[in-house]
């Protein structure tokens, strides 16, 4: 079994930390947003981001000319939930 250097943990936990996106301007993708309401993929494709009241999703363009990926406001999908009760 290798030995844990405590050190180069430190160091990956401060920088992934420090390099966080606040939520408030966060996107989140169809699995971020699945993980988080604890749904299977399909289900929150199929469902819950249909439903007439959850956030409306936005388009980023993947920057090569390709298909745009929906992604969604964390920020909005967390007030979702509260709101909703879930």
């Amino acid at each position: 079994m290798e030995a844990i250097d405590y050190d180069k943990l430190a160091d990956a936990i401060a920088q992934r930390i420090s390099t966080s996106v606040p939520i408030e301007v966060a996107l989140w993708d169809k699995v971020e947003c699945a993980d988080y309401l604890k749904q299977a993929e399909r289900t929150f494709l199929d469902k819950t981001s249909k439903h007439h009241t959850f956030p409306t999703s936005i388009n980023v363009p993947n920057g090569q000319g390709g298909k745009a990926k929906s992604s969604w406001y964390a920020h909005e999908v967390i007030q979702w939930v509260r709101d909703n009760g879930r």
